[in-house]
């Protein structure tokens, strides 16, 4: 069924305001996947608070000049799918590679990331990313761990004033 060209100006507006809030993009090749499997993709890319579509490249195109961003001909070139990071960009990301790892037929192209084009290994490098809460974990460690170091110095310092006080209070009780 062919579209209207009302119909491909209301897409194109979606698909540009939904690349405009998003953090990043990710480019798939979806060729030979069933539906079932379609689904499955796209629930857990939704779980991982992105969205999954399938869309035309010229259409794509449009969106992504609309937006603002990069128009990668070399990953619009195929059957292509676009997940649009809503959320944080590694969980969509880890998503889709270990989607690609289920289902032979699912590749991972490319995407945008902060206006630059990134290939298929920088995608998998965010997804191999902690998640913002194990991040901010880490760094509170990192932080932590010299703090409760200078808290200790300072507690030992202090208990030995304190043990040198007792014991010449103790001299001085049995003189």
């Amino acid at each position: 069924m062919a579209l209207t060209r009302e119909r491909k100006e209301m897409l194109v507006r979606q698909f540009a305001e939904m690349a405009a809030r998003s953090s990043a993009l990710i480019f798939t090749e979806n060729q030979g996947l069933t539906v079932a499997e379609m689904t499955q993709v796209r629930r857990r890319v939704r779980e991982a608070e992105g969205a999954y579509h399938v869309v035309k490249n010229t259409l794509l195109r449009l969106a992504l000049a609309q937006a603002g961003l990069p128009i990668p001909d070399e990953l619009l070139r195929g059957p292509t799918a676009v997940s649009f990071c809503l959320g944080e960009v590694p969980p969509v990301a880890k998503a889709l590679v270990e989607a690609t790892k289920e289902l032979e037929r699912l590749q991972i192209k490319g995407g945008i990331l902060e206006g630059r084009v990134m290939d298929p290994e920088g995608i998998r490098a965010l997804a191999d990313l902690p998640t913002r809460e194990v991040l901010m974990a880490q760094v509170l460690g990192g932080i932590q761990g010299p703090a409760r170091q200078v808290a200790g110095v300072v507690a030992g310092g202090i208990r030995q004033i304190l043990n040198l006080l007792q014991a010449r209070i103790e001299q001085l009780e049995t003189a």
